[in-house]
Parts: structure tokens; sequence; C-alpha cells
């Protein structure tokens, strides 16, 4: 959508599967002929995501700020299933890159990952494309650590879920940033781990407001953050393309005027 619309940026950063879908757009990927071939294939199945491991794993994430309540019976019950082998994302995601580096991509890019033996975050700008995404989306529990530059690295999207401060720090004038988090559900469960999981969540979204509030200020304005309406899909239901697609570009066309106006007259 905003290709056709001759917006193309000069960088991308992104954090989890933004990393992958960044990616393919820094490399000027066919996008529309990317989701005809992700259509085609059955991704929950290529990652072994059964309906069940996926509930299971909801909980596991969802819940896993609580460490000693119910965690550990849930991991030694599922201890005999494997995790996803990188082997098998390593694959899918050069499939998704053409086994580009980074440094040979037409636009700059970079992915954030979480350190995860200090906690903090990590932007991978050098190396293979496909080891730089799988690292910024290697969910804890269920994708292993991927180790690259003496780092552990997990999903970015524990540190830092609407990258709009390594953008800056890359040097871009403008920002347009995607935020595809769920509003908070109104009249919240009473039940304490419920309660003690939206705290999570409050705070999350806290962060991500005040760190794109101090951005857009440094950018005297030039800051846009989108929230497309994706409550109704599953973040790990990979086989939604068509559906996701079709919300991200309605949302786009509707916030196009906004979209130009950030960029000034210097985009057509």
């Amino acid at each position: 959508m905003l290709l056709d619309s001759g917006l193309e940026p000069d960088m991308v950063v992104g954090t989890s599967m933004g990393s992958v879908i960044g990616a393919a757009l820094a490399n000027r990927a066919n996008l529309d002929g990317m989701i005809k071939v992700l259509n085609r294939l059955d991704i929950n199945r290529i990652l072994k995501i059964s309906h069940q491991s996926r509930r299971e794993l909801e909980k596991a994430i969802g819940k896993s700020l609580v460490k000693e309540i119910g965690i550990r019976r849930r991991l030694e019950s599922d201890s005999n299933k494997p995790p996803v082998k990188l082997a098998r994302l390593f694959t899918f995601f050069k499939l998704m890159t053409k086994n580009s580096s980074i440094k040979e991509l037409p636009l700059s890019y970079a992915a954030v990952a979480t350190d995860l033996d200090k906690g903090r975050e990590i932007l991978i700008k050098e190396g293979k494309v496909y080891r730089a995404t799988a690292a910024s989306s290697a969910i804890p529990g269920f994708i292993p650590p991927v180790k690259l530059n003496g780092y552990q690295l997990i999903d970015g999207g524990i540190v830092d879920t609407v990258p709009v401060l390594p953008a800056l720090k890359m040097g871009a004038g403008a920002i347009l940033a995607v935020d595809v988090s769920k509003s908070l559900e109104p009249n919240p469960d009473q039940n304490p781990l419920s309660l003690f999981y939206r705290t999570s969540e409050i705070r999350k979204n806290e962060i991500v407001r005040l760190r794109t509030s101090m951005v857009k200020e440094k950018l005297d304005g030039r800051l846009l953050t989108l929230n497309p309406p994706v409550d109704e899909l599953n973040w790990l239901d990979f086989n939604e393309v068509d559906k996701a697609v079709s919300i991200g570009r309605e949302y786009a066309r509707e916030n196009l005027t906004a979209i130009k106006d950030i960029f000034g007259e210097g985009i057509s």
C-alpha cells in the first residue's frame, strides 16, 4: 500500500516478527509474491505449532511473570516435547530473506533482540539476515536462544516492542512506527494471576508511550505510530496471512494523508 503510494523508507528497524517483515521490505522483496507463497505454506505445521502447543505456549508466556505459580509443573509435563529446532527456523527465514547479508540489503536495516545473559537490548546491524531475524523472534521457552556475536539472544519484543529509539539512534529524521499490541480489555478478570499479567501489560504500554513521546519531541513531531485493529488475530496463528494483510492495508489507506504529512514534501 505505502510502496504503491511512492513511500519507501530509507531504513527499517524491526523487532520480533516485525524484524522478519522488515527484512523483506529492506531487501525490496516482492511482497505480494511473498504473501502468495506464505498462503501456500502451512507455517504452523512447518514450525510444529499445534493448537495444543499454542495454548500451552500462550499460558507459559502470558503468566511467566509469576515464576513460581504453575510454570514449573507445566515445564515438567512438557519436558518430553522438543522446542522448535533452530535449523528448521533458520531454513524458513533463509527462504524469507534470500540468505542475504544485512550489509547487502538495498535499505539500511537492523533487528532488535534481547541479551538473555544481561537482559539488555541488542541491535543487530551486521551478519546474515536470517540469523538476525531468528534471534529477534526467538520466543522464550519455545524457540532456543540464538548464539550471535558472543550473545545468547531471544525475542526483541521483551525489551522493545516498538523500536523507535533505535531508529532515532540510527539517524532517522522521521519515523513511521507500527504497534500491533492488543488493547487492554475492559472489565478485567479479578483473579490475582490475571491482574498481575494486566499490570505487566500496562507497564509495557507506558514504556512504549514514554519512548515514543521522547522520540517524537526530538524529531519535532515527525513520528506517527499506527495501531492497526488486530485484537482478533492470534499472534501465534501464522496461517492468517490474508486477514492480517487486509487489515494492515486498509488501516494504512485510512491514514495515508497523516503518513505523508510525517515525511513532508520530500516524499511524494
